[in-house]
């Protein structure tokens, strides 16, 4: 409580206001309390970059330091007034030595690549419910996407499981799936099917397009590469004999982001069936910024060239 009264001290002084006891204490009912420099210092000191600091956790911070209330969401507000935004972690790996150097390798002999002219694809799997452990509050104040540590999530939960692709010129429809992800699943209920949004994307007479796929098992598997050599223009390679390296979503940053985007948006009107959850990822996919995928596929150059830079770490835009 000694803080708190230095504090109110302070600010009556400043205002040029005799500091005794009625006036610094006066209330000002129906006003919220001001963010003080005093407070605006200790908000920062207890968010900026650090963990799980919700904006519930502030308005208790503020509460217990100095004795005053401030709403959540004149908190929120005042964090972006000062340059912050609320970012959620994202996942990470360790990455090896051997994979680092395969990242380099990648990076250099792609880093001409015309990637406004790739489709990036890529599958994910959406809960019904969120876990115990709601990435929805995992989140971290800060200036810049990189200043936000990552985390490893696990969703235990009814979930759907989902197919996409995204390009500078276009995308695929969403398609669902069941079950795990197999070389002969993958290519008959996915890549046979999305073969015609490929055409409607990029045009029946673009021939120098390029598809683009993690080294998943049913991505690198013999009869996917074998079914893609005759069906699409080029197509970066994976697996252990591939061009794609291993635990790099950062390379596929492009359709992530998308995936970002849709877990975020369904998290503030979450379906309670799975047929609700699968019309809701429809009209979220139907409904994507276009200018955003375009944005994030242009940002390939900078990704790999940090890549080189840094001798294979993890890069994030």
């Amino acid at each position: 409580m000694v803080e708190t009264w230095i504090h109110r001290f302070e600010e009556a002084e400043a205002k040029g206001v005799h500091a005794n006891v009625a006036v610094v204490d006066q209330p000002h009912p129906g006003r919220e309390p001001k963010i003080t420099e005093s407070i605006g210092k200790a908000i920062l000191k207890f968010t900026e970059g650090k963990v799980n600091r919700q904006a519930p956790a502030i308005k208790a911070h503020v509460a217990n330091k100095f004795g005053v209330t401030v709403t959540v969401r004149r908190i929120e507000q005042w964090l972006n007034e000062q340059g912050l935004h609320a970012y959620h972690r994202s996942k990470r790996f360790p990455l090896t030595a051997i994979q680092k150097q395969k990242r380099v390798r990648f990076a250099r002999k792609y880093r001409n690549h015309d990637w406004s002219n790739t489709l990036f694809t890529d599958e994910s799997q959406f809960p019904l419910t969120p876990s115990a452990n709601n990435p929805k509050d995992d989140i971290v104040w800060a200036r810049c996407h990189e200043d936000v540590p990552p985390a490893e999530i696990d969703q235990y939960s009814p979930s759907v499981r989902v197919w996409g692709g995204v390009s500078a010129k276009g995308k695929t429809r969403l398609m669902f799936y069941t079950g795990d992800l197999t070389a002969k699943k993958y290519v008959n209920e996915i890549l046979k099917k999305a073969k015609p949004d490929f055409m409607t994307v990029f045009g029946a007479r673009n021939r120098d397009w390029t598809f683009a796929h993690d080294g998943a098992s049913a991505h690198k598997a013999k009869s996917t590469n074998e079914w893609l050599e005759n069906n699409v223009p080029n197509h970066i390679t994976s697996g252990p004999q591939g061009d794609w390296p291993a635990k790099s979503a950062d390379l596929n940053a492009t359709i992530e982001h998308v995936w970002g985007y849709m877990f975020n948006k369904l998290e503030n009107k979450r379906p309670t069936t799975i047929n609700g959850l699968k019309r809701r990822l429809t009209k979220l996919w139907e409904d994507l910024d276009h200018d955003g995928i375009e944005r994030q596929a242009g940002h390939m150059q900078k990704r790999l060239k940090s890549v080189i830079s840094s001798g294979g770490e993890w890069t994030e835009d």
